[in-house]
């Protein structure tokens, strides 16, 4: 029993193309966002060519046995094959010429054919929003277009009027980037003509119709050559790496003592690199806790310092600099690692060092208030908390405070002030900072919440 395809059931894997498109275009955008590409391959040539190939319902069949009106009909889903050049406007815009070649069953075991010739638009809505398109290995095309529809019957279909139809689609595509050059299209578009049906003979079961309105589902491989005036294309840095290799020379940077968390530090990072040219690469990937400063966001936010040179700034010697700020999470490394990349020439002698320091200074110090009231004098606080600076006063908002010890880091003030709230009578004891000599009103809000104030 032979089993014949419905309009539905063309309708139904039409949409299921496009959701595998749709899936497969997901998959690409998730991994362009979470994953860092130190070279950019993906640069788009102006030209394409292309082949395709698929299944439409160009005709459909009639039972006109038991319906002489031809109420009932089923669509006959038969292949086609093609070819097609694109041209690139801008990276949004393209046109597009293409030739298909179909053919369906008329009557019996015979055959018609048909010739599609189109000239389309094409817009980008991948590059729409994108913010580098040149690293973007996939695509969403709409297409508009129209062209001339050429007719051939096999001798069991009437001979229509005019042999060759105005056609007109609209449709969708979607191209995926498997090397630079080669890439994979699915794609699925509506046709309609300016036409009438074609009857064909005295079929006993059947009479053989061309569908003014019609389906395409196309599967093909993309050809992309060509090369921008001015641009450099990812074959460009391909052959440095071939010629001359990608080098690396190693930066490690050392704290003398381990980072405090809630300083800022500043990381300024010197390349010699002499009259090289070639397309380079810093990257830092920063221990565990420590961030840096993201422009975008005004906020420490970044885990790792990353910048792509498509080519490296003239000038002997580059001088970089970085905020980062370890926070609760830090891990107390000490020493930041991380390598300069570079096309070599042949001829280089490249150095790259690193140095890290305190963005401000800061110091702590350990208040109270008129300590008379709890009958202690200057000496016996000196002999009890064995000072050995001189105690001094400070008016703070009309009122007199009293600085029992001065330290470099918060934790060694917090330690002290504990201290003197266990081994005297005075429970009001409290941490002060200072930045570059001036008083901080708040220090949970300078060191981002890793010291609260109390």
């Amino acid at each position: 029993m032979r089993r014949h395809f419905t309009l539905p059931g063309l309708l139904r894997a039409t949409m299921m193309l496009l959701l595998i498109s749709i899936s497969v275009g997901a998959a690409a955008q998730e991994q362009d966002s979470t994953q860092a590409k130190p070279e950019k391959y993906h640069i788009s040539q102006p030209w394409s060519f292309y082949i395709n190939g698929g299944a439409t319902n160009y005709f459909k069949a009639i039972n006109n046995e038991l319906d002489p009106y031809f109420n009932a009909y089923f669509n006959e889903i038969t292949p086609f094959v093609g070819a097609g050049i694109q041209r690139k406007i801008n990276d949004v815009f393209s046109i597009e010429t293409e030739y298909e070649f179909g053919f369906a069953r008329a009557i019996g075991n015979d055959y018609s054919y048909y010739h599609d010739i189109n000239l389309n638009g094409l817009i980008n809505f991948t590059n729409l929003q994108a913010k580098d398109v040149s690293q973007k290995r996939y695509a969403f095309y709409g297409k508009v277009g129209g062209g001339v529809n050429l007719f051939e019957p096999s001798p069991n279909i009437v001979k229509p009027k005019d042999k060759y139809k105005i056609s007109y689609q609209v449709g969708l595509l979607f191209d995926y980037n498997l090397t630079h050059h080669l890439g994979f299209r699915l794609g699925a578009s509506w046709r309609g003509l300016d036409s009438q049906y074609y009857e064909g003979g005295n079929d006993k079961d059947y009479k053989w119709l061309r569908n003014p309105n019609y389906l395409v589902g196309e599967v093909g491989l993309v050809y992309k050559f060509g090369k921008r005036r001015g641009e450099k294309t990812a074959e460009d840095m391909l052959d440095l790496d071939k010629k001359f290799g990608l080098k690396e020379v190693p930066l490690a940077v050392n704290s003398e003592k381990k980072l405090l968390p809630g300083h800022e530090y500043h990381l300024d990072i010197k390349i010699q690199k002499g009259d090289l040219t070639t397309p380079g690469m810093l990257n830092i990937p920063l221990p565990k806790g420590i961030y840096a400063w993201d422009d975008s966001t005004k906020s420490y936010t970044k885990t790792d310092i990353h910048v792509d040179y498509p080519q490296l700034p003239k000038g002997s010697t580059m001088m970089l600099s970085y905020k980062i700020l370890p926070l609760k999470d830090y891990s107390g490394a000490q020493e930041i690692d991380g390598h300069f990349g570079f096309y070599r020439t042949g001829d280089d002698n490249v150095k790259i060092s690193g140095h890290l320091y305190k963005d401000a200074v800061y110091r702590f110090a350990v208040q109270v208030g008129a300590f008379a009231q709890y009958h202690y004098t200057a000496g016996e606080l000196a002999r009890i908390l064995h000072l050995t600076e001189p105690i001094k006063s400070e008016e703070q908002d009309g009122y007199l405070k009293f600085t029992l010890g001065t330290f470099d880091t918060y934790p060694e003030a917090e330690a002290f002030k504990k201290r003197i709230r266990r081994d005297t009578k005075i429970k009001d004891a409290f941490v002060v900072g200072y930045k570059n000599g001036v008083r901080l009103r708040s220090i949970s809000g300078e060191f981002y919440g890793v010291y609260d104030d109390n």
